[in-house]
């Protein structure tokens, strides 16, 4: 017999959004209401600018459009959406992760 252990997170779980830099591995934790993507790590590593540059003009980045549609969706929900979105993930990714420096918004 194979046992499966998984990890199921709804929307209204999500406490926070955390952003890692890919040079120095610091970690910028913003709440999920204030979500929105950094300009820069705290080491000062760049990030992303507010706006990229779309063929009709500036546009939000991917990033940023996921922070609203996230704060967007637990909006959704909680007001009483027909369907409730989980996010699925396996626990065993999660075991024995390095512990790396967090630093709070």
């Amino acid at each position: 017999m194979t046992v499966e252990h998984k990890i199921v997170v709804g929307l209204g779980d999500i406490k926070a959004l955390i952003f890692e830099c890919r040079k120095c591995l610091t970690r910028v934790s913003v709440p999920v209401e204030e979500a929105k993507t950094p300009h820069a790590c705290p080491c000062g590593h760049q990030w992303l600018p507010d706006y990229m540059e779309g063929t009709s003009g500036p546009k939000l980045s991917a990033y940023q459009r996921f922070c609203s549609a996230l704060k967007e969706c637990r909006t959704l929900q909680a007001n009483g959406s027909p369907f409730t979105v989980l996010l699925e993930f396996e626990a065993q990714q999660f075991e024995d992760k390095p512990m790396r420096r967090e630093i709070p918004a």
